[in-house]
Protein backbone atom coordinates (compact mmCIF):
# COMPACT_ATOMS: atom_id res chain seq x y z
CA UNK A 1 0.00 0.00 0.00
CA UNK A 2 1.41 3.24 -1.29
CA UNK A 3 1.57 6.52 1.44
CA UNK A 4 -0.54 8.84 0.54
CA UNK A 5 -0.21 11.82 2.85
CA UNK A 6 3.66 11.85 3.62
CA UNK A 7 4.58 14.48 1.87
CA UNK A 8 8.09 15.93 1.92
CA UNK A 9 7.86 19.22 0.21
CA UNK A 10 10.39 21.92 -0.18
CA UNK A 11 9.76 25.87 -1.26
CA UNK A 12 11.97 26.79 -4.02
CA UNK A 13 14.28 23.99 -2.70
CA UNK A 14 14.28 25.25 1.19
CA UNK A 15 11.65 25.20 3.84
CA UNK A 16 10.96 28.27 6.08
CA UNK A 17 13.44 28.92 8.74
CA UNK A 18 12.87 27.07 11.59
CA UNK A 19 10.83 23.75 10.17
CA UNK A 20 11.91 20.78 10.50
CA UNK A 21 11.96 18.58 7.44
CA UNK A 22 11.96 14.91 7.61
CA UNK A 23 14.93 13.39 8.00
CA UNK A 24 16.44 16.43 7.83
CA UNK A 25 17.68 19.39 10.32
CA UNK A 26 16.26 22.70 11.24
CA UNK A 27 15.91 24.93 8.58
CA UNK A 28 17.62 21.96 6.05
CA UNK A 29 15.43 20.24 3.73
CA UNK A 30 15.21 16.46 4.34
CA UNK A 31 15.04 15.26 1.03
CA UNK A 32 11.96 14.76 -1.66
CA UNK A 33 10.66 17.61 -4.35
CA UNK A 34 11.92 21.07 -4.32
CA UNK A 35 9.87 23.36 -6.79
CA UNK A 36 8.06 26.44 -6.00
CA UNK A 37 4.37 24.84 -5.57
CA UNK A 38 3.25 27.20 -7.57
CA UNK A 39 0.77 27.09 -10.77
CA UNK A 40 3.45 28.84 -12.86
CA UNK A 41 0.60 31.71 -14.20
CA UNK A 42 2.31 34.80 -14.51
CA UNK A 43 -0.86 36.57 -13.12
CA UNK A 44 -0.91 37.09 -9.04
CA UNK A 45 -3.26 35.37 -6.95
CA UNK A 46 -6.13 37.80 -5.87
CA UNK A 47 -6.17 36.42 -2.49
CA UNK A 48 -3.77 34.09 -0.49
CA UNK A 49 -5.14 32.40 2.86
CA UNK A 50 -4.10 29.42 4.70
CA UNK A 51 -4.55 26.96 7.79
CA UNK A 52 -1.13 25.71 10.00
CA UNK A 53 -1.86 23.06 12.42
CA UNK A 54 0.73 21.76 14.81
CA UNK A 55 -0.13 19.40 17.40
CA UNK A 56 3.04 18.65 19.98
CA UNK A 57 0.71 18.11 23.14
CA UNK A 58 -1.92 15.09 22.63
CA UNK A 59 -3.60 15.72 26.43
CA UNK A 60 -3.87 12.17 28.08
CA UNK A 61 -1.56 10.26 25.95
CA UNK A 62 1.83 9.95 26.64
CA UNK A 63 2.56 10.23 22.29
CA UNK A 64 3.57 13.90 22.69
CA UNK A 65 5.84 15.05 20.11
CA UNK A 66 8.54 17.33 19.79
CA UNK A 67 8.51 20.74 17.63
CA UNK A 68 5.45 20.49 15.75
CA UNK A 69 3.63 23.06 16.97
CA UNK A 70 6.80 25.01 16.99
CA UNK A 71 6.68 24.17 13.04
CA UNK A 72 3.03 24.97 12.47
CA UNK A 73 4.16 28.47 14.22
CA UNK A 74 7.42 28.85 11.48
CA UNK A 75 5.03 27.80 8.90
CA UNK A 76 2.78 30.70 9.85
CA UNK A 77 4.92 33.41 9.78
CA UNK A 78 6.36 32.22 6.64
CA UNK A 79 3.01 32.68 4.81
CA UNK A 80 2.33 35.54 6.55
CA UNK A 81 5.48 36.97 4.89
CA UNK A 82 4.45 35.83 1.58
CA UNK A 83 1.23 37.67 2.07
CA UNK A 84 -1.17 34.91 3.12
CA UNK A 85 -4.16 35.46 6.11
CA UNK A 86 -3.44 32.71 8.26
CA UNK A 87 -5.14 30.87 10.65
CA UNK A 88 -3.91 28.72 12.98
CA UNK A 89 -4.71 25.62 15.31
CA UNK A 90 -1.91 24.69 18.17
CA UNK A 91 -2.04 21.51 20.27
CA UNK A 92 -5.55 21.76 22.46
CA UNK A 93 -6.89 24.22 19.77
CA UNK A 94 -6.79 21.43 16.89
CA UNK A 95 -10.02 19.68 17.28
CA UNK A 96 -11.97 17.66 14.78
CA UNK A 97 -14.94 20.01 15.01
CA UNK A 98 -12.27 23.31 14.84
CA UNK A 99 -10.18 21.42 12.19
CA UNK A 100 -13.13 20.99 9.85
CA UNK A 101 -14.74 24.51 10.89
CA UNK A 102 -11.23 25.98 9.49
CA UNK A 103 -11.55 24.23 6.55
CA UNK A 104 -14.99 25.50 5.52
CA UNK A 105 -13.64 28.90 6.45
CA UNK A 106 -10.42 28.54 3.94
CA UNK A 107 -13.15 27.57 1.30
CA UNK A 108 -15.24 30.31 1.69
CA UNK A 109 -12.49 32.67 1.72
CA UNK A 110 -11.00 31.41 -1.41
CA UNK A 111 -11.85 31.77 -5.40
CA UNK A 112 -10.70 30.49 -8.40
CA UNK A 113 -6.55 31.91 -8.90
CA UNK A 114 -6.31 32.25 -5.16
CA UNK A 115 -3.55 30.77 -3.18
CA UNK A 116 -4.46 28.09 -0.95
CA UNK A 117 -2.05 26.18 1.61
CA UNK A 118 -2.85 23.49 4.33
CA UNK A 119 0.07 22.39 6.48
CA UNK A 120 -0.43 19.97 9.04
CA UNK A 121 2.16 19.08 11.58
CA UNK A 122 1.74 15.83 14.29
CA UNK A 123 0.45 12.31 14.48
CA UNK A 124 -0.13 10.44 11.37
CA UNK A 125 -1.36 6.68 11.47
CA UNK A 126 -2.96 4.07 9.02
CA UNK A 127 -6.25 2.71 9.78
CA UNK A 128 -6.99 -0.37 8.26
CA UNK A 129 -10.63 0.90 6.79
CA UNK A 130 -9.72 4.48 6.29
CA UNK A 131 -6.44 4.36 5.22
CA UNK A 132 -3.77 7.03 5.93
CA UNK A 133 -5.15 9.52 8.74
CA UNK A 134 -4.25 12.62 10.38
CA UNK A 135 -4.54 12.35 14.53
CA UNK A 136 -6.53 15.25 15.79
CA UNK A 137 -5.93 16.95 19.49
CA UNK A 138 -9.21 15.05 20.32
CA UNK A 139 -8.03 11.94 18.72
CA UNK A 140 -9.82 11.61 16.13
CA UNK A 141 -8.56 9.75 13.01
CA UNK A 142 -9.17 12.48 9.88
CA UNK A 143 -8.42 10.16 6.44
CA UNK A 144 -6.96 10.77 3.20
CA UNK A 145 -10.34 10.65 1.61
CA UNK A 146 -11.77 13.00 4.06
CA UNK A 147 -9.42 15.87 3.00
CA UNK A 148 -10.33 15.02 -0.72
CA UNK A 149 -14.03 15.22 -0.40
CA UNK A 150 -13.47 18.60 1.59
CA UNK A 151 -10.82 20.18 -0.90
CA UNK A 152 -12.59 18.83 -3.79
CA UNK A 153 -15.01 21.77 -3.01
CA UNK A 154 -12.58 24.51 -3.82
CA UNK A 155 -12.38 26.62 -6.80
CA UNK A 156 -8.85 27.43 -6.44
CA UNK A 157 -6.62 24.85 -8.33
CA UNK A 158 -3.51 26.28 -6.74
CA UNK A 159 -3.47 24.60 -3.46
CA UNK A 160 -0.55 23.80 -1.75
CA UNK A 161 -0.73 20.78 1.18
CA UNK A 162 2.11 19.89 3.33
CA UNK A 163 1.63 17.23 5.93
CA UNK A 164 4.68 16.51 8.43
CA UNK A 165 3.34 13.23 9.99
CA UNK A 166 4.39 9.51 9.62
CA UNK A 167 2.10 7.09 7.68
Amino acid sequence: MPIVMQISVGVKGELPEGVRAAGGEKGKPGGGGGGDGGGGGSEPATNKVALVIGISNYDGTRYDLQYCDDDARDWANYLKGKGYTVHTLIDGQATYNNIASEIDWLNSAENAGDEVAFCYAGHGIIERKLGSCILTSDLYKVSYKWFVDKFSTFSSAKIFFCFDACQ
